[in-house]
Order: structure tokens, then C-alpha cells, then sequence
């Protein structure tokens, strides 16, 4: 024992209290994410996946026909499967946790609710990404298959696209997950008032639309003669990246104000 044990304790300044830092919740959260989704069924799902993935690419393709090809994996694939990709993450991965009851380990470490939402998109964003990533190279190999000889060429810039549309989609996503726990159905509602109906509008309203700017951004992976130059693309872009902080601060206001039930679909 030290000699003056009362003095060294009284001399102790504890730590102020305070929020984990952004930078040390988005790995935890990603972590836990990854976790979830290596589970023993994952190559199982996968494996399901791609198998179902290439027979309707297959259905869908004449014997070298680039542009079915290209209306298949950009019309379809990315402007459709990709969204719904990202609506069944982005919405999901904070409303399951609510309803899991796990919810409560992430709040009781001290973490702003604001920094779990943008770790929670974040997150998200890598999980979809991937996925998108792996079916975007199975449906080209498909495509080799049936001997569309240069559909490789616009894999990068395919793959940028589809990256430019998951950060805004599944921002938009996370917002809805907190919101509702019916967030297939807002997203899908979401998707046919705004993405269907507003993006197809003569007026400015149409900028509103993640679909108007990422079609943009996919005429210019195909690299065609009447395609749109670089300084649309970039308007595209940075339109897409106001949308992106646009749906997270509203996720961000929704989860910081919204009182939860946990384990439950009630709110108030």
C-alpha cells in the first residue's frame, strides 16, 4: 500500500465524459454488419444468388447482341436490381436492429445517434457495394458466354456508376428504415412517385431524381458518340453527392428526434 493511499485518490482526475469519436464508430459498425452477414448460410445465399442471377441474364440475352446487353445490365441490373439491393440493406440495418433488441448495445456505448446513422450508411454502403461489384462481374461473364465480345470494356465505368447510385439510394434507405419499419414499402412507393414519375418531368424537379443524374453517368459508361460530355457528368455527380448528405441529414434529424420501441414496430 502507498504511504498516503486517500491523497493519490483524491489527486485522481477522472477522464471527461464524452461521445465514441465518428472515426472509431464507423469501424465497430462495420464490423458488426460483416459479422452478420458471414454467417454459415452465406456462400449457400450466394452461390443461390448467382446461379439465379445468370439464368435470367441467360433468359434475357440473344447470342451476341451488345445492345440487349447493355439494356439488361444497365437498364435492369443497375437501375433496378441495385436500388432494391440497397432499400433491403440500407433500410434494415438500424429498423433490425431495433427490433432485435441490439439497438441497445450501440446506444449504451455512448455513441451519438447521429454518428450510428452515418456509420450505419457507411456500413450499408460497403455491403452493397460488394454485392453489386460481384453480380455486375457475373452478369459481364454471362455476357462473354453468350459472345458479346466487348462487354468488359465499360466495366469500370459501369462499376463507378453503380457506385455514384448506391451512395444517395441507400442513404435514402436508411432515412426510410428509421422513419417506418414498413420501409419496402415506402422505398417502393418512394421509388414509382419520385424515380418513375418525377425523373421523367420537363421541369427542374426532375434534379430531385437519383435516376436522371445516374442515367447520365450510365450513357457515359457506354461511351457513345451522342453520350454526354464531362462537365454533365460532374454536374451529376456533385447532384448526387447533395442528395447523398441531403437523405442523411434527414435520417440523422428522424433517428435523433423518433422515440423507439425497442423489439416492437411501434414509434412516437
Amino acid at each position: 500500500m502507498p504511504p498516503n493511499p486517500v491523497s493519490i485518490v483524491a489527486g485522481f482526475t477522472p477522464p471527461a465524459p464524452g461521445a465514441t469519436p465518428l472515426l472509431s464508430v464507423i469501424p465497430a459498425v462495420l464490423s458488426l454488419e460483416l459479422k452478420a452477414w458471414m454467417g454459415p448460410k452465406l456462400w449457400v445465399k450466394l452461390i443461390c444468388a448467382a446461379i439465379g442471377l445468370i439464368v435470367l441474364t441467360r433468359l434475357s440475352l440473344s447470342r451476341s447482341n451488345p445492345a440487349q446487353f447493355e439494356r439488361w445490365m444497365l437498364d435492369v441490373v443497375a437501375l433496378k436490381f441495385v436500388p432494391l439491393t440497397c432499400l433491403a440493406v440500407g433500410g434494415g440495418i438500424l429498423r433490425n436492429a431495433i427490433r432485435s433488441h441490439t439497438i441497445e448495445y450501440l446506444w449504451t456505448r455512448s455513441v451519438k445517434k447521429a454518428h450510428l446513422v452515418i456509420s450505419a450508411w457507411v456500413a450499408a454502403v460497403v455491403v452493397v457495394t460488394l454485392l453489386t461489384i460481384l453480380a455486375t462481374v457475373i452478369v459481364h461473364a454471362t455476357g462473354s458466354f453468350s459472345g458479346i465480345d466487348r462487354d468488359w470494356q465499360n466495366l469500370p465505368m459501369t462499376c463507378a456508376a453503380e457506385i455514384a447510385l448506391i451512395l444517395p439510394v441507400t442513404a435514402i434507405a436508411v432515412a426510410l428504415g428509421v422513419w417506418t419499419g414498413k420501409y419496402m414499402v415506402a422505398g417502393l412507393l418512394y421509388g414509382f412517385v419520385v424515380e418513375t414519375g418525377i425523373s421523367r418531368m420537363p421541369t427542374n424537379l426532375n434534379l430531385l431524381a437519383v435516376t436522371r443524374h445516374v442515367e447520365i453517368l450510365l450513357n457515359h459508361a457506354r461511351q457513345t458518340l451522342e453520350g454526354p460530355g464531362s462537365m454533365a457528368v460532374l454536374q451529376s455527380v456533385g447532384a448526387l453527392l447533395v442528395l447523398t448528405i441531403a437523405a442523411l441529414l434527414a435520417a440523422c434529424i428522424v433517428f435523433s428526434c423518433k422515440q423507439y420501441s425497442i423489439g416492437a414496430e411501434k414509434e412516437t
